[in-house]
């Protein structure tokens, strides 16, 4: 199983948006693409008191999904992030492989 984990560095000023956002659009793309155990967890760092920095995690059994989910579905949740919030929501992602 692989994970894909998308980190969001968001601004106060568009948390409520970006989370509508997230719920209405992004969730719904990923889970008709088979993606599973989708869930969002909140990092406390505590070294941004402006920043949430939020990281979506979710599981697919196939790899070339999650490639071609980063080649395209990412690529225009980006567009689609920084045309709504500009630079109040950053994001990068990681995919990482179940090791036990």
């Amino acid at each position: 199983m692989y994970i894909l984990n998308t980190t969001f560095a968001v601004e106060d000023s568009a948390l409520e948006s970006w989370s509508r956002h997230l719920s209405q659009t992004i969730i719904p793309e990923l889970q008709g693409l088979e993606f599973c155990n989708i869930k969002l967890y909140e990092i406390l760092s505590g070294e941004n008191d402006e920043m949430h920095s939020l990281a979506l995690h979710c599981e697919h059994k196939n790899l070339d999904a999650i490639s071609l989910w980063l080649k395209e579905g990412e690529k225009r949740m980006k567009k689609n992030l920084a045309q709504q919030f500009g630079e109040r929501v950053l994001i990068f992602s990681t995919v990482m492989n179940q090791i036990f």
